[in-house]
């Protein structure tokens, strides 16, 4: 892997991917220890430049841009397509017309987020529609356009656990994920459950949220979706953790439980999601926290 372009006088280029790693971590921490948040970001983009270079995934994206081409490298991209800052909303609009039987969905990733993008539905109303709602969203900003991955049979899920998968944690819930986990946080209704590793393994309730109703619908299908999927999911967490060098991963993604039981996902969390955060006052210099 590539040396960061933060590297500290002294130390050797990396061997391994948990080297590379704990290396830009430490780097990170440095800059961020000194309310230095864009020389951290640098930092974990200079990281991020190294993976995707092994891994053989596209170079120069923004964070969140990374994420998903990240574990699109393991699961398999599902449908979209990333602009590059300066798209067109005319261009994007044509793209779209790909999908006239789905509901499509416009996000945008500027470069100083690692989570909460500004995402939109794109109107009915055809292409000239599309580019009047694409012309709200900020053209300086990476733009994916995809079909959405939710249905009426669907879930949307999260799932985290370190490398071993001795503490797995989901959430779940019915609709797009951004909306759930995000735009309407305790809104929708989530239902969350634990996995411990005592002897043999066991599925608990651990919370739920919001709608007991919708909670309940929900518990047979989460309990078959991670009957169906854990092993999977766990499997690959492992070959991400120890093929990039991190200790847990948090995954997005969608399950549909049809016959072959159909798993989409999307997105991602990584420990060095922290440095996007917060952002930098330009104008007096002061750090300020901020979701991204």
């Amino acid at each position: 892997m590539g040396a960061p372009p933060c590297k500290a006088e002294g130390v050797g280029d990396p061997t391994t991917a948990e080297a590379w790693t704990t290396h830009c971590q430490a780097q990170a921490r440095a800059r961020v220890s000194e309310g230095d948040w864009r020389g951290g970001q640098s930092c974990a983009m200079g990281w991020a430049a190294g993976v995707a270079e092994d891994l053989g995934i596209p170079s120069g994206l923004v964070w969140k841009s990374f994420k998903r081409a990240l574990v699109g490298r393991w699961f398999g991209a599902p449908d979209r397509r990333v602009f590059k800052p300066g798209w067109k909303p005319a261009a994007v609009a044509r793209y779209a017309e790909m999908w006239p039987n789905r509901i499509v969905r416009a996000s945008v990733f500027t470069a100083g987020i690692a989570c909460h993008a500004k995402s939109i539905r794109l109107p009915r109303s055809g292409a000239g529609g599309w580019a009047r709602a694409l012309g709200t969203l900020d053209p300086d900003g990476a733009l994916e356009i995809f079909p959405e991955s939710s249905s009426g049979a669907s879930i949307c899920f999260r799932r985290r656990s370190d490398s071993y998968g001795a503490d797995v944690v989901y959430e779940a819930g019915r609709g797009q994920a951004a909306e759930v986990f995000e735009t309407q946080q305790g809104r929708h209704a989530i239902l969350g459950c634990e996995l411990r590793s005592t002897g043999t393994r066991r599925v608990a309730v651990r919370r739920w949220h919001s709608n007991a109703l919708s909670v309940r619908g929900l518990k047979p299908v989460v309990s078959e979706f991670v009957g169906r999927c854990e092993w999977e999911l766990q499997s690959r967490t492992f070959g991400i953790c120890r093929t990039i060098g991190i200790e847990w991963l948090a995954m997005e993604g969608y399950w549909t439980p049809d016959a072959g039981g159909s798993l989409t996902v999307v997105d991602c969390d990584l420990p060095l999601d922290y440095v996007f955060m917060y952002r930098q006052n330009v104008d007096d210099g002061r750090s300020v926290t901020a979701k991204g």
